[in-house]
């Protein structure tokens, strides 16, 4: 035994075997790092496809809403009733003493309809007035408004905040978009900004609004606003707010991710917040804290791509950035690490399984 040890066959197999094993290993090493680059290369140009499309996307549609905003703002009818609701809301209070709890009783505790359908009731039984004659004729003029548009909503405000108005009769309906309640809402950072623009009047309009891309922590649900100032000869006379339909950020956000991959999209802003989809397809606000990359982002003229810890795993983020009324927003795409590097391992694997074949079939025979 100890002679066929030390023969010269044993030997010659012996270290067959050995650089076998060594070729095997390099392979897989030079293989794995080849295609990994290659690969790493074609995400990068994949994602920056990807960005590109998704951030003129959502630049466009941001210009689009605003120029929607802006053009239903301007209908005539719409205009006149802002006076009409003021003088039946002043009304009201000379009457009951508060507006906020008689309104908020017709059109929300005794609507007869589903909640997601207040918007039915046209005018009440009761009580009747001159507020409630001319809401009947302004909820006819917006139904038709709103129809085919990327509006959920429209309320009106007065020039204290007040919302005169709702087409939908949500709980923002007669509240006061000033108060510590509301102020950091959606519909009330797009009315503060919308009441800082009259400051830039001209004879018959204002510059926009915007809430900016959010989700309302109390509600938790998405409040994106457009707040229209209605100028009249230089004057403000109150504000029209638009509430978008949260499909049309999410089917920007959506839109390319393939089933089963672990791609996922975002939205950060340069106020520091961040919003993405769940699995149900709903816009929620996500945790900024794992986008360590954000700040060197922000400040990036072209793409940039990270690695960072996501909180399903280690992850690569590819992001790009746009510009909107003056605030900068970063377009995000990442894709876990384990999914990119998928593709190297099962090309080592196969060429160990190729050189294992190989090796096993080399016409050597012990000695």
């Amino acid at each position: 035994m100890v002679q066929r040890f030390q023969s010269l066959s044993f030997k010659v197999i012996a270290t067959f075997i050995l650089l076998t094993a060594l070729s095997i290993a390099v392979i897989n090493v030079l293989a794995y790092f080849a295609s990994s680059r290659i690969s790493g290369e074609q995400a990068l140009k994949a994602k920056e496809s990807v960005l590109i499309f998704r951030g003129d996307m959502l630049q466009d549609q941001l210009e689009q809403l605003e120029n929607q905003a802006n053009s239903i703002a301007r209908i005539e009818a719409l205009q006149m009733s802002i006076t009409s609701l003021k003088s039946g809301w002043k009304t009201i209070e000379k009457t009951s003493g508060d507006a906020r709890a008689e309104l908020k009783k017709v059109f929300i505790t005794n609507n007869p309809n589903p909640a997601d359908q207040r918007e039915k009731l046209m005018k009440p039984e009761a009580p009747s007035g001159f507020y409630y004659s001319n809401h009947e004729t302004t909820q006819s003029e917006v139904a038709r408004d709103l129809e085919n548009t990327a509006f959920s909503d429209l309320l009106i405000t007065d020039l204290d905040g007040n919302v005169l108005y709702s087409y939908r009769k949500n709980d923002d309906f007669a509240e006061n978009l000033k108060t510590d309640a509301w102020k950091s809402t959606g519909a009330g950072l797009a009315f503060a900004k919308a009441i800082e623009n009259t400051a830039k009047a001209t004879d018959d309009s204002a510059p926009t609004g915007f809430s900016g891309l959010r989700v309302d922590a109390a509600s938790g649900k998405s409040a994106i606003f457009y707040a229209v100032p209605i100028v009249k000869l230089g004057g403000a006379k109150g504000v029209m707010l638009f509430k978008v339909r949260e499909d049309i950020i999410t089917g920007i956000l959506a839109k390319g991710i393939v089933a089963g991959s672990t791609a996922q999209a975002a939205i950060i802003s340069d106020g520091g917040s961040a919003i993405g989809v769940n699995a149900t397809g709903q816009l929620v606000t996500l945790d900024t804290a794992p986008f360590t990359f954000a700040k060197d982002a922000l400040l990036a003229k072209g793409m940039t791509v990270d690695d960072f810890d996501r909180a399903d795993g280690l992850a690569r983020a590819y992001v790009r950035g746009i510009d909107y009324q003056g605030s900068r927003f970063l377009v995000v795409e990442s894709v876990r690490l384990s999914e990119l590097n998928a593709g190297s391992l099962e090309i080592a694997a196969l060429l160990t399984i190729i050189v294992s074949v190989f090796s096993s079939s080399w016409p050597w025979r012990p000695g």
